[in-house]
């Protein structure tokens, strides 16, 4: 899977449009309660799934108790971006944040109140929150001078809630604003979430991120009107995203045919093959490619999983192969819910998107989590 940053013009109509585009693509979710339930009606399977944004249709379920498979996606999303620039005025106050964040991003935020003083690394800061587009994500800013390198610094946070992003990823935002260092020397954090460290000289600060988030230069959100497409210490943006910002659940059922009991023989090529052939019998994958398999136990389940990476056959959609670079991530596993000669199948998949200038690093800790999960709770 490439790393190589690509130039997309599909998404780089302005700041603003690509900002509301995105916005605008959030799925229809449906109750997770529901969910479960179909699942256990139609295959007599019991599961635990979290409360995320999944998206699925009843239609999506195949099959009947004794064979069948039903698919369900989540996608998520945040926007983390540093702004620095010239100092604008003395003094930030609420009322100057609330009046350039509305200006830069034209969007009629819905101000929650929220607000007052804070600070970052010792500089007094001010926070503003709000709805947008008609609450389809919500916003923390923290703004603040510094004096010592004569910079306005703007921690621009959000997080998509019609797509049931997690606030505990909105909270990490914060948490990482926190960290910037813009005229010291870089400083260690503990936070365990913040395990990434940025530091460039050409900037001229630092501060800690998530290892799952991704970090590109953004002249697309600059919200400064003495900027003029060259960034450095003086002014420019920095813009994070997930890399895991989407994952695709397809659960199988049915006999167990690996034979004499056995759940998941990886040692065996047929049952290696099986799940081999789950993955490749995905109507829009193109192509997999196994990395590795092993053996464990989770409680008294043994499971076999095989993992790698896949390719897609091109998006139906325009709008989706704009965002997708056509590659991904994938798991595969199997085991014994309950009787021996009952086998389960879990396909995992997260697709490779880009955003401006970059491409996202899917890895395996979402896929790690979502599996144990279902593995934990299924009966």
């Amino acid at each position: 899977m490439s790393n190589s940053a690509r130039f997309i013009p599909v998404l780089l109509i302005s700041g603003v449009a690509a900002c509301s585009n995105v916005f605008a693509q959030a799925p229809q979710v449906q109750a997770v309660d529901d969910l479960m339930s179909l699942i256990k009606s139609r295959s007599g399977l019991s599961v635990r799934l979290p409360d995320a944004g999944w998206q699925w249709k009843e239609a999506d379920v195949q099959g009947t108790p004794d064979r069948g498979e039903i698919t369900f996606s989540d996608a998520k999303w945040l926007m983390y971006l540093i702004h620095w620039g010239p100092i604008q005025r003395p003094q930030v106050t609420v009322d100057y944040v609330r009046a350039r964040m509305s200006k830069m991003w034209g969007v009629n935020f819905e101000f929650t109140g929220a607000e007052g003083p804070t600070t970052v690394n010792g500089h007094e800061a001010v926070m503003v929150e709000a709805h947008g587009t008609n609450r389809m994500f919500y916003t923390r800013f923290i703004a603040w001078n510094c004096p010592e390198s004569n910079r306005e610094f703007i921690a621009d946070t959000n997080y998509n809630t019609a797509r049931k992003t997690p606030v505990n990823d909105f909270e990490i935002e914060t948490r990482s604003a926190k960290t910037i260092r813009c005229h010291a020397p870089f400083a260690s954090d503990p936070d365990p979430d913040l395990a990434t460290a940025y530091s460039a000289d050409t900037y001229g600060f630092s501060f800690r991120y998530p290892s799952r988030w991704f970090l590109f230069e953004s002249p697309y959100y600059v919200p400064f009107p003495q900027y003029e497409g060259v960034r450095g210490q003086r002014l420019g943006s920095l813009l994070a995203l997930c890399s895991d910002e989407n994952i695709r659940v397809t659960l199988k059922w049915g006999p167990n045919l690996s034979g004499e009991g056995e759940s998941s023989p990886m040692g065996d090529p047929v049952a290696t093959r099986r799940l081999r052939d789950d993955m490749a019998s995905q109507s829009d994958v193109d192509e997999i490619r196994v990395h590795g398999f092993e053996n464990y136990y989770v409680g008294n389940k043994k499971i076999g999983r095989i993992w790698g990476t896949c390719g897609f056959k091109e998006a139906p959609a325009e709008e989706q192969s704009g965002f997708y670079t056509g590659e991904g991530v994938f798991q595969a596993a199997e085991w014994s819910p309950g009787a021996a000669s009952r086998r389960v199948a879990a396909l995992l998949v997260t697709k490779q998107y880009r955003y401006g200038t970059a491409e996202s690093s899917p890895g395996r800790e979402l896929l790690d989590r979502v599996l144990l999960d279902l593995i934990l709770s299924m009966k």
